[in-house]
Formats: structure tokens, sequence, C-alpha cells
């Protein structure tokens, strides 16, 4: 059973990151006691009344949408509304399902990066880390959930909608949580190839057991970096869709908006349509923000990763003791074969590429948009 005691240095490194799938009701693993176990049964309870709870939501905000038509929503915002029930229900079940199929992997994935950490650890990084978690999770919550509801009470919308705009950040909670794992990752694989480098200076008879431990550290980061592939590669497969289509949908319904108010002349209702169209923008570049992050981590991950076979081979280059050789060697043979990049659902490689390429298809699609509406 001691296999399975979670230190609290990492118990606090992961707490707010925890605290937001709590939020939103889909928890990847149960820490008791200090203890690590897969989500019981009345844990995946709880998550599936928290589904049911965000279905209903969602079904009622249609119900609000619907009233509204004739009034201020056009026939295309209606579609587009009972398009988002069913897009954003597909995705409360994906993380219902997804949380509990990939909660022992979660729990691995702690198990294996706490193993890491004894060994790898700079405090001052630590640290960091839990006070930059800390402030992540506090202006996601407070600062998106604040912004928007101004917006919506500017508007004049239901105060119902702002409780819509709360819930659908959870979906922004998975990808904030696989950035920061890789990230915390990248450190300590940057740890690891300061320490591997250092070899050179260290004497024959420490290298034998470090050297052990160096290669069971590079096994378990990458043992992490598959799990983590694993558990987060349909979230991340979600979120990306979600922003690609509905950046394009609510740049539409921005264009639908200013022109209706155009037509009516009123200048209230103008100034609640560039009030709705500065709130969608800043809807589509909080995504847009998100996705970047993880983006930009990853190819900071990929370039530390293959950073390692050229610090090996530079060292198999220099007269090391046998035991730093025989390490260097076996960590280019476990890097050939194990590692590759981040390919969300056997889809596409998650990069700097992937975003460029997002980039551009959302620019011309967005021109396109901009033709039909007013050439």
């Amino acid at each position: 059973m001691s296999i399975n005691l979670v230190d609290k240095d990492v118990q606090s490194m992961l707490l707010p990151l925890n605290l937001m799938q709590y939020i939103a009701f889909c928890p990847k693993y149960c820490i008791k006691n200090n203890f690590i176990s897969i989500n019981s049964l009345f844990s995946n309870f709880i998550s599936f009344c928290g589904l049911l709870i965000f279905l209903s939501s969602f079904l009622y905000r249609n119900t609000l949408i619907a009233q509204s038509l004739g009034h201020s929503f056009t026939v295309f915002m209606y579609i587009t509304a009972y398009f988002d029930f069913v897009y954003y229900c597909c995705g409360y079940v994906m993380n219902f399902i997804v949380g509990i199929m990939q909660t022992k992997n979660s729990v691995n994935f702690v198990l294996t990066f706490q193993n890491i950490h004894r060994f790898l650890n700079n405090e001052t990084y630590s640290r960091n880390f839990k006070v930059l978690n800390w402030i992540i999770v506090i202006l996601t919550v407070v600062g998106q959930t604040t912004i928007f509801a101004y917006f919506n009470i500017t508007v004049g919308l239901s105060h119902y909608f702002i409780y819509i705009s709360f819930i659908i950040t959870v979906f922004d909670f998975n990808i904030i949580y696989a950035t920061r794992l890789l990230g915390i990752l990248e450190n300590k694989l940057l740890l690891w190839s300061n320490n591997v480098l250092d070899l050179r200076e260290i004497g024959e008879i420490y290298d034998e057991n470090y050297c052990r431990n160096m290669y069971l550290a590079y096994v378990d980061i990458l043992k992490c970096y598959e799990l983590h592939k694993v558990c987060f590669q349909e979230y991340i497969c979600f979120y990306i869709t979600e922003t690609f289509l509905h950046s394009l949908i609510c740049i539409q319904v921005s264009i639908e908006m200013c022109k209706m108010a155009a037509s009516r002349g009123n200048i209230s209702t103008i100034g609640t349509a560039i009030l709705s169209t500065m709130s969608v923008l800043l809807w589509i570049l909080k995504d847009l923000f998100w996705q970047l992050l993880f983006c930009r981590q990853c190819e900071k991950f990929y370039s530390s990763m293959e950073n390692v076979p050229d610090y090996c081979t530079l060292i198999l280059k220099t007269s090391c003791s046998e035991s730093v050789r025989r390490l260097c060697k076996n960590v280019r043979r476990v890097h050939r074969a194990r590692f590759s990049k981040l390919r969300v659902c056997s889809l596409f490689d998650a990069g700097a590429a992937l975003q460029l390429s997002l980039m551009v298809l959302l620019a011309d699609y967005t021109i396109v948009l901009l033709q039909f509406a007013f050439l």
C-alpha cells in the first residue's frame, strides 16, 4: 500500500490543477490521507450527477434562446445554439467517459512523476510552479467569469448566460492541465540533461549507481510523457476542434449582429452589437491563447527531448568512464525506440506547425465569410 503514498510536495504542486478538475466534476484520481487511488464508484456517481447538471443547463439555455427568437436572434444564431448544445454535450460526455477510463493511467502518471521528482528536483522551480498554478486557476475561474459576466450584463442577456459562460470554461481546464504537466516534465528533462553533462566531472567511484539512477529517471520521464499522451489526447483534439469551429461560428454571428444593428439604425442596438462582437472576439482570443501556450510548450518539450541524444553523443566523444558510456548508449537506444511527437488521436502532431496551420485556415475562412457578407 505504501507504493501509493504521495509526498506532500507533489500534492501541493498538483493541488491547483486537481481543484480545476473537481470544479468540472471530473477528478482524475483521489488522494486521501496522502494515498492516491483510482476514482471510486461514489466519485464516478458524483461525476455523473455533474454531467446531468451540465446537460440540463445547456438544454435550458436553448429554451431561453428559443424564447428570444424573432426579437434579437437571427435564424443562424438559433441553429448555432442547437449546434452548441450538441457539441458541448458531446464534450461533457467525453470528459466523463475519459475521466473514468484513464483514472488508472493518471494515478500511474503521478506515482512515476514522484519518482522523478525525488531524484531531480529544483526547489526554486517547484515553488514557482505551485505559485503560477494558483495564479492560473484564479485568473481562469474568477477572471474569465468576471469579464464575460460584465459583457453579458451590459448587453442585457439573462444572468443565466453568465453561469453558462462559466461551465464552458471547464474545457479550458483540460488544456491548462495538459500544458502545465508538460511544462514540469520539460523542467525535469532539463535537470536531467544538466546532470548528464556533469557526469564527465564525477569520479569513477560514484559513476555506476548514479548512472543507473539517471537511466531510470530518463525512462520514467518517457513513461510520464507516454501516459500524458494517452490521458489527454481526446481533450486536446476536442479543444482544438472546438476553437476552430466556434471561432468561425462566432465570427459569422458577429457579422449578422452588426448587419442587423445597421439595418435597424438604432444607436442602442448598434452599441449592443459592438459589445457583443467584442465579447465574441475576446472569447476567440482566449481560446487561441490557451491553444498557443499548449503548442508552445509542446515545442519546448520536443526541443529538450531532441537535445538528449546530442548530449549523449557529445559525452561519448570524451574520455568518460565505462558506466557513463553505457548510460549514454542506452539512453540513445531508448530515445530512438520510444520517443515521438504527440500525435493527437492519430490525426495531427501537436506543435507550432499545427498552430500556424489553424491560424492560416481561420484567416482564410474569415475572409470568405466577410466576402459573403459584404460583397
